[in-house]
């Protein structure tokens, strides 16, 4: 995507969210998701998504503002997409838990 149009979709966005009644803890900053991606744990499993934490750290100044805008968007319409409502549990047996009674 080209660097105009990318300003285009995101001042035409946030004017959207503008529009609406919306309290501040409603809009998700760049900075925000910038923050909680330097977070991350480095060396973890992928997710669904087949993306890795360190994958998101070298891309999170590109990402971050796309992200922020998906984030926001979310919280205005209060509908998350079925991909990031998946969710695995792996159960984790300790060994305490086997010790003979």
């Amino acid at each position: 995507m080209n660097s105009s149009k990318g300003s285009e979709l995101k001042d035409k966005v946030l004017c959207n969210i503008k529009q609406e009644e919306l309290s501040e803890g409603m809009i998700v900053s760049a900075s925000e998701v910038q923050d909680c991606i330097l977070k991350l744990e480095k060396g973890k499993a992928t997710s669904f998504d087949g993306l890795s934490n360190e994958a998101l750290v070298y891309a999170r100044t590109r990402l971050s503002v796309l992200l922020a805008l998906c984030y926001s968007s979310y919280l205005l319409h209060g509908i998350l997409p079925s991909s990031m409502i998946q969710t695995v549990i792996i159960p984790l047996v300790k060994k305490e838990m086997w010790a003979p009674f």
